[in-house]
C-alpha cells in the first residue's frame, strides 16, 4: 500500500508518511465495514466507502483500461453512493 501511494503522487511524504496514511486508511476502511455490518452511522460509513470506490476507479482501474474493472467499480461506487443518500437524516428528507 505503501509503496502505490508513494507512485500515486504522495512520495513527498517520504516511506514512514505513506506507510501510516496507508495504515489510516486501511484502518478507516476497516471501521467503515464494521459500522455497516453493526448498523451504525450508516451515512457516514457508506459515504466513505463510496469515496474509496471512486478513488480506486481514478487510481487504478482507469488509468489500466481494463473495462471489468472499472464497471464493476462503477457499480460498487453509484450503489454505495445511493445507500448513503438513503440515510440521509429525517429532517433533510422531507
Amino acid at each position: 500500500m505503501a509503496a502505490f501511494l508513494s507512485s500515486s503522487g504522495l512520495s513527498f511524504l517520504g516511506e514512514a508518511g505513506t506507510y501510516i496514511v496507508g495504515a489510516i486508511l486501511a484502518g478507516l476502511e476497516l471501521l467503515a465495514g464494521i459500522l455497516v455490518i453493526i448498523n451504525k452511522q450508516l451515512l457516514y460509513a457508506y459515504a466513505f466507502l463510496a469515496f474509496i470506490m471512486f478513488m480506486a476507479l481514478v487510481l487504478v482501474h482507469i488509468p489500466s483500461g481494463n473495462w471489468m474493472n472499472i464497471m464493476i467499480h462503477i457499480a460498487l461506487m453509484t450503489t454505495l453512493a445511493g445507500l448513503a443518500l438513503n440515510e440521509r437524516p429525517a429532517a433533510i428528507k422531507s
